[in-house]
């Protein structure tokens, strides 16, 4: 009797193990089913945010390429302003400026240094002019071309409109000199 004690216990311990087996199975299996669903879940919301991430990105990079040409604009000029008449008359003003100062009849190192500053000056204004009418120098819109065109034609306008005056009087007190020391000489002839 206690060996079919012991067979029983035996039998009854495998099918508790075999029950336990069982039940642990069955929960491993239902994991394993939980897992799956969590894995597909991942999968779809990786997937909604990769698309998000890539719809993004195009935006970005359609937003930089619409900057981009933009920009790229910027720097192109128009060629009705290169061919505008005010163009013409600054690099027409500045040539006038040099030509008045070669006018002077009797130059000083005063009037040598006066006229040297405003042709220099007359340069810086042609300088500048050239950087607002090149490609590629500045980004600039063609109304700010065309103010930073006209703020220098104004510049080289008053440049030349000095440079008359100055030249006008240089030479009015040349002739001034010259007639006074005429009248010295006169006066030391007469006296003599």
């Amino acid at each position: 009797m206690a060996f079919n004690k012991l067979i029983g216990c035996v039998l009854l311990m495998a099918a508790l193990h075999v029950n336990a087996q069982s039940k642990q199975s069955k929960t491993m299996l239902e994991q394993i089913a939980a897992l799956q669903g969590y894995i597909q879940t991942a999968e779809k919301g990786y997937k909604i945010v990769s698309d998000g991430v890539h719809t993004i990105n195009g935006i970005k990079n359609g937003e930089f390429n619409l900057h981009s040409i933009f920009f790229t604009s910027l720097q192109k000029v128009n060629p009705a302003i290169k061919h505008r008449a005010m163009v013409a008359e600054i690099i027409a003003l500045q040539i006038a400026i040099v030509q008045q100062c070669k006018r002077i009849a009797q130059p000083s190192s005063y009037t040598n240094s006066v006229c040297n500053n405003l042709i220099n000056e007359s340069l810086k204004d042609i300088d500048a002019l050239m950087l607002v009418i090149t490609d590629g120098k500045v980004g600039m819109t063609d109304d700010e071309r065309i103010a930073c065109i006209s703020k220098i034609h104004t510049a080289m306008n008053d440049k030349y409109m000095f440079s008359q005056s100055f030249v006008n009087r240089a030479n009015t007190l040349g002739v001034q000199q010259q007639q006074a020391l005429n009248d010295i000489n006169v006066l030391k002839q007469l006296y003599k």
